[in-house]
This record gives structure tokens, sequence and C-alpha cells, in this order.
């Protein structure tokens, strides 16, 4: 309800810089956890929180991280994209999920390739062959799984390094930001 609601609310005070908005969302929030945490006695999890290093990082991580949400979301909202915020909101989920099968699809399925092959290279050398689940604890399934994540890991990676630098660089292969997909920077 409530994010249905904070759109207009954002348009409404669409004036203000959004990290204006931000902060004074982070400054309601901390009083508002303050009035919580003493409500519900709990001041001594949040020392024992502030003086593990480990927690406190971790913390800051998901501070940033959520910062960047909002931030994004309310400038999102403040600049007219609401429809498009709403669809990210909407469809980054399933995206992850949906990436998050794939991978495990493909990792299962190299397992599987991986350990036929490894059978197959036990019989041809007279041993016993191994289940899947001893499969799982040699040194082969290891290898063969940081190979083929090195090998994506550096397709993916170069790929969106090269992308950025040529948008940055202003390639006329790129598209500028905010035209039609099947306009470039080319011209004649």
């Amino acid at each position: 309800m409530i994010w249905g609601i904070s759109p207009i609310y954002y348009k409404q005070i669409s004036n203000v810089p959004p990290l204006i908005i931000l902060c004074h969302r982070v400054v309601w929030s901390v009083l508002f956890l303050l009035v919580i945490v003493t409500a519900m006695h709990a001041w001594e999890d949040v020392r024992a929180a502030l003086r593990s290093k480990r927690t406190m990082l971790t913390l800051l991580t998901s501070t940033l991280l959520l910062a960047g949400n909002w931030y994004l979301f309310i400038w999102t909202t403040n600049t007219g994209r609401i429809m498009q915020a709403s669809l990210g909101y909407f469809i980054t989920p399933i995206v992850t999920v949906l990436m998050g099968v794939l991978f495990l699809l493909t990792w299962a399925a190299s397992a599987i390739a991986g350990w036929a092959a490894f059978n197959s290279q036990q019989l041809g050398q007279r041993q016993d062959p191994v289940t899947f689940v001893g499969y799982l604890g040699q040194a082969d399934f290891w290898n063969r799984s940081f190979q083929n994540w090195q090998s994506e890991m550096l397709a993916v990676g170069s790929m969106a390094i090269f992308a950025v630098y040529l948008r940055q660089r202003g390639s006329p292969e790129s598209k500028p930001v905010g035209v039609a997909h099947a306009d470039t920077g080319q011209t004649g």
C-alpha cells in the first residue's frame, strides 16, 4: 500500500532534490527505530552489534545498497519515470530468480557430464566408478566447475567492461542515452 502511494508523495515534492529527501528518510527512520529499540528494551543487542566489526561491515554494506535503492526510486519518481521504476521493482526479482535457476541448471548439467567423464576414466583405469554424491567430493568436480566459472566470468566481465568503456568514450556505435533503440551516434 505504501509503495503504491509513495510515488504520489514524491511527485508532490519533486522540487526538492532526491538526496535531501533521502536524508530526511534516513533521519526519520533512525528516530523511529530508536523508539522501537527503546520499547523492546533491546539496547544491549544494539551495543553488541556496534562492537562486532563483522556485523558493522554487513550493516554498512546493506545500508549503502538500501540507500542507493531508495535514491534511485526517489529520482525515478521525481523525473517522471514512475512506470519504469515500477516495472524494475516487479521484473528484477523475477529475472534474478530465473538467472539463478539457469545458473543452477547449467551447473547441474556440467556436474552430470563431468561425473560421466570421470566414471569413464575410472573404468578405463580399471577402478570402481563413484556415485554422484561421491563425485561431488572429488577434486575433478571442483576443478571442472571452477574452470567453467572462470571462462564464463571472464567473458561476461570483459564484455561488460568493454561496453562501459565504449559508452564512456563516446563510441559512435554506442546509443546515446534517451534515444530510440535503432538510433546510434553514427551520422551519414
